[in-house]
């Protein structure tokens, strides 16, 4: 098993038909008696010719499935195979003998993962105060640092940025999908610039190696402030903001108003205002 190149290679005692392949009927499992974790292909092709050996091409899917499961495929004592009759045929058509799940064949190699994650794409959602980062392969939420997230308004590191706080988190969306959920400081912050995330072309992502690891351990790639990311996609706040607290100081003669979020203050307009003794 090569978790590396995305490959299983089976070995068989005779000439096997490659086209009587069934990937599907094979099923990966942490241990020989089929008592933890497990995972059933759910495809798979090979190039292989007929003959004794071939080698399965794991889908992009399934690879990322068995990287989910923590305990599955993560060594040489972690990974056996077992896998019904259906698998592929001789030559002759006769079906290959089954391996039971209670009792696992234990590979004889095994390669894990030792190629770092990379971040593919990015969207950004003001309204909701989310962004969620797309990777090339399983991650490991748990090891988020959403203070490794740099919003920019370009992607060459020359206009006005925001890097998030450790108020913001981090949480799994899918294996390879993350959501970094923005603390109210941080939503604001990005709120009040209006060079940084209100179009696509304003919206750039970097972060540090120690924005996430893979189920392997291994740090994300960096993506400089000086070659950003661009979103794929922007959503506009579209939610009004809501007044939290006025305070009258008739000694400064000013009136305080908080907001739940970053407000424009060029748009204020004190007519709009009315001051009353009881409410109702």
């Amino acid at each position: 098993v090569d978790l590396n190149s995305s490959a299983i290679g089976l070995l068989f005692d005779e000439t096997v038909r490659v086209d009587s392949l069934n990937s599907a009927a094979l099923l990966l499992q942490d241990a020989s008696s089929g008592t933890g974790q497990s995972y059933q292909l759910q495809g798979g092709s090979t190039q292989s010719l007929d003959g004794t050996a071939l080698v399965i091409d794991l889908t992009v899917s399934d690879v990322n499935a068995i990287k989910a499961l923590s305990t599955l495929a993560v060594s040489f004592n972690s990974t056996f195979i077992s896998f019904s009759s259906g698998l592929i045929t001789d030559m002759s058509g006769n079906a290959v003998a089954d391996v039971e799940t209670t009792d696992g064949l234990p590979v004889d190699v095994f390669q894990a993962d030792v190629t770092a994650p990379r971040v593919v794409a990015f969207s950004v959602d003001m309204d909701q105060g989310r962004v969620l980062v797309t990777f090339d392969e399983t991650v490991n939420a748990s090891s988020g640092q959403a203070a490794s997230v740099t919003l920019a308004g370009d992607g060459a590191g020359q206009a006005a940025n925001v890097t998030l706080s450790s108020g913001s988190s981090v949480s799994a969306v899918s294996s390879t999908v993350l959501a970094v959920e923005l603390s109210r400081a941080d939503s604001n912050a990005i709120k009040a610039d209006s060079d940084v995330c209100v179009s696509v072309s304003t919206c750039y992502l970097s972060v540090m190696a120690s924005f996430v690891a893979d189920m392997a351990g291994l740090e994300v790639v960096a993506v400089d402030i000086t070659a950003g990311l661009e979103a794929a996609s922007v959503t506009d706040d579209s939610t009004a903001p809501q007044l939290l607290l006025a305070e009258l100081d008739m000694t400064k003669e000013e009136l305080y108003l908080s907001f739940d979020e970053t407000v424009k203050a060029s748009a204020v307009d004190v007519t709009g205002l009315s001051l009353v003794s009881t409410v109702g």
